[in-house]
This record gives structure tokens, sequence and C-alpha cells, in this order.
């Protein structure tokens, strides 16, 4: 501390692993491992003298991993004042990565892009400048075994927990229920179908706690007018209050799927959602183009920002 050095801590007896020249990864990342990692040392050792005496550590588990590049200090650059430019909106398409796949998957994929989507009402969002493609590698047999494992697991505990608790605790019964006996369930996409003047206007919604929390709070929106904008269903009740129109919902699950969790680093509810809002074929729906675009709210909670 005194002294103003530093350099790479490391635990005795902890040998890093690097991905294997020989495993199943893009090319890119493995012709990139030496100059990574010799930028990762060059930034946590003061001095170029710093580097040379940790870098034997390093090297010996790197060469392990099928290298033969020879790690060298990369001197640290003066940092400037970078000009902040406004973030543009992208989709992420992560096709899994193969070596065995010979066919050219991005340049098909960004073609069908074009195919479907130029001069249609839907180009301003899925469009070769909305819409990246990265690749994402395969787990490997010990995580894939575990996940079936532990999927396996949640599964019969779910089934004990539900024979255990009772998925309705309406006061008027089940027969009253807005979802006929499941409000309490969690982690579900719903539809909510408004009838009015013979017509069928449908709404398609989320969930990550139990549908009678988000049923509750869709109740308030429709009697407290303060909260007409909460959602395009609220806006749409209070547009027949207004006119003095009646009206009638049915509520229905549509399907039930986990929310984000930092194992999976995806939210399947927020994907669900906009799929089905995409592929749906009421005539009539509520939600708009923009839900589409949408950044998971779900995913907030696990940062460190948050605690």
């Amino acid at each position: 501390m005194k002294s103003g050095e530093y350099r790479p801590f490391h635990k005795k007896n902890n040998n890093p692993l690097y991905v294997h020249h020989d495993s199943d990864h893009p090319k890119l990342i493995k012709n990139k491992m030496g100059k990574m990692l010799s930028e990762r040392i060059s930034s946590l050792s003061a001095t170029e003298e710093i580097f040379k005496s940790e870098k034997a550590f390093y090297q010996k588990s790197f060469e392990k991993s099928g290298y033969n590049e020879n790690l060298t200090y990369v001197p640290k650059k003066k940092e400037t004042l970078k000009k902040k430019n406004r973030s543009r909106k992208i989709i992420w398409f992560n096709p899994p990565f193969s070596q065995i796949v010979q066919t050219n998957i991005g340049k098909r994929f960004l073609s069908l892009i074009d195919k479907h989507f130029k001069n249609s009402n839907l180009e301003k969002i899925f469009n070769i400048n909305t819409v990246k493609l990265s690749y994402s590698c395969m787990g490997n047999m010990q995580t894939i075994i575990k996940s079936h494992n532990k999927k396996i697991l949640a599964k019969n505990k779910a089934e004990e927990s539900e024979n255990k608790t009772k998925e309705c605790n309406c006061r008027m019964g089940e027969s009253k229920c807005p979802l006929g006996g499941k409000c309490k369930k969690k982690s579900l996409i719903y539809r909510a179908d408004v009838t009015a003047n013979n017509k069928i206007s449908t709404y398609i919604g989320q969930s990550s706690n139990s549908f009678k929390e988000r049923y509750a709070n869709h109740l308030t929106s429709f009697k407290n007018e303060k909260y007409e904008s909460n959602t395009h269903l609220s806006k749409h009740i209070w547009n027949l209050k207004k006119q003095n129109i009646p009206y009638n919902i049915t509520w229905s699950i549509v399907t039930e799927t986990p929310s984000y969790h930092p194992e999976r680093k995806r939210c399947s509810l927020c994907l669900q959602e906009k799929f089905h809002i995409l592929t749906t074929e009421a005539a009539n729906i509520l939600n708009t183009r923009n839900e589409i675009m949408n950044k998971c709210r779900h995913r907030g909670k696990f940062l460190l920002s948050s605690v």
C-alpha cells in the first residue's frame, strides 16, 4: 500500500484453467487467448518487472492448455475521455457454435432478416442495424448432466409443494377465481380477453410473482383513474368506461416458464411474453410493438446496485 505497487494474486496450489486449444470454441477466441491473457496480467502488474516475475506461473498453465504462444508485457494506455454515444437497442441472436457445422449461419440469418422484414411494418425493429449475431458455446457434459438432474429434482419438489399447498385462496371459492382455481401460480404468461360490443380485444401479460398479486394491480388500475396509464389493458378499460360501454374480462394461463436467473443468464418469462405477443392469432391485440424491445425487468434485482 505504501509503495503503490500491485501484482496478480493467486492462491497456493490453485492452478488457473483456460479454454483448451483443441476445444470446440470459435477460432477467433482461441487465437486471441494469448493477447487477452497478456493484457489481463499486465493490467494487474504495476511494472514490467512485476509482470516478468509473475509470468512463469501463468505461462505454465497456458502451455498445459495446448498453446505455444509466449506471454508478453502490454504497456498501459493513457486514459482518455471518451465521447458518450447514445446506446442503440440491439436484439442479439446467439446460436451455439460447433466446428462440425460448415454452413455460414451468420450470413444466412442476416439474409433472412432482409428477406422477411425489408419494406414491412416491422423493418424499424428487425434490420441489420438492430439485430446482431454472436456465437455461444455449448455446456460440457458435466454441466448438461447437472442441469438435467436439477430440472428433475425441481419438478419433483414443485409437485410435492403443490400437493401440500392450495393453488387458490379466493374468499368466494374456486368458482369465483379469475383463473379457475389457479390464481396462486407463479412465473406465468397470462391472457386477458376483453369482450365489449361483440368485439374481443386481447392483452398478453406476464407475472413473476403469483398471478393474484398481478391481478390485484390490474384491479387497482381499473378502479383508480390516476393509474389509467399503467398498462395498455387499463387504458382500454378506461376508454370503455368513459363511453359507458359494458365489458367482460376473461383470464387464462398461456404458459408457465421461469424468470431470469444468474445461472441461466436469460429470462424465459420475458422471451415467452414477446413470442406470444408476436405470434398471437387474436384479431385485436392491445399490446404494442414497443413491448417487444423492452429489456428484462427481472435481471435488476440480481445486480450489486440493488443490494
